[in-house]
């Protein structure tokens, strides 16, 4: 079977990231540790039934959860080729590129570097006098 192409691989993987995200959550409802009812518009909300100790709990739950879903959809990400950058930073060339510009660089240097056995250079039009008279 293909491989699925990248884009459709980085959303699926973003969305079961999403829906990791929410499992504490979910499993907090579901057990029924954590009740959560609507009011209709324009009523007065009833005071809640669930103890403040699982909501701290929850979101101590939440502290550890989060960024570990977030190490973790950054590692599948880079395993899939998509390479994470902080938003604040420029994406670091690929080897192919840093190769490219070093042969680039190396052209250059070899162009401008005086050929063995030449004459040394004289000075340009717009060089100091005293420095070409010897001695004064």
């Amino acid at each position: 079977m293909p491989a699925p192409p990248r884009p459709l691989t980085k959303t699926l993987v973003s969305l079961a990231a999403l829906v990791a995200l929410a499992a504490p959550v979910t499993l907090a409802v579901a057990l029924g540790w954590i009740e959560i009812r609507f009011a209709p518009w324009g009523d007065r909300p009833e005071p809640s039934s669930t103890p403040i100790e699982a909501w701290v709990l929850l979101a101590l739950a939440y502290v550890v959860w989060t960024p570990a879903v977030f190490v973790a959809l950054v590692l599948v990400l880079d395993r899939l080729g998509h390479k994470y950058t902080p938003a604040g930073r420029d994406r670091r060339p690929t080897r192919k590129e840093r190769r490219r510009v070093a042969a680039g660089i190396s052209v250059l240097q070899a162009d401008e570097a005086p050929r063995a056995g030449a004459p040394r250079a004289r000075p340009g039009r717009g060089a100091d006098p005293s420095a070409q008279k010897d001695g004064r």
